[in-house]
């Protein structure tokens, strides 16, 4: 089975070859090694970036899975609380809302035409 060395910075940084008269240029496997180095650098920047991103996103999820708890439980005490309401009653009262908006929208144009709905009103029982 092949050995799998892994590296870190330090070990790239720290590697010294040894001379050799058909060997490589010096000067080029410092270059690439440069090049190793600082593409191991940002790696490990963004993994660290990565992983603080993570454990806040976890927090965040935690915190909404709380709030997600407490909603399912509060829902459960009205729905508990409120079981005689039916869908009709609900249906009647937004019936009863809109007429209500509506008569205040006449309301007021009635008032900005400058009639006031006092008079209108006395006027009509005679």
């Amino acid at each position: 089975m092949k050995k799998v060395v892994i590296l870190n910075y330090q070990d790239i940084l720290n590697k010294k070859f040894s001379a050799s008269l058909k060997g490589y240029n010096p000067l080029e496997v410092d270059l690439f090694l440069d090049q190793v180095l600082y593409t191991i650098d940002l790696k490990d920047k963004k993994i660290d970036s990565l992983t603080s991103e993570v454990q806040s996103l976890k927090k965040s999820l935690d915190d909404l899975t709380e709030k997600n708890k407490n909603i399912s439980r509060e829902f459960s005490f009205f729905k508990k609380r409120f079981k005689n309401i039916n869908e009709d009653d609900v249906l009647k009262n937004a019936s009863t809302i809109e007429l209500i908006q509506k008569v205040n929208v006449y309301e007021r144009k009635l008032n900005e035409l400058g009639i006031d709905l006092k008079d209108l009103l006395e006027s009509q029982s005679k």
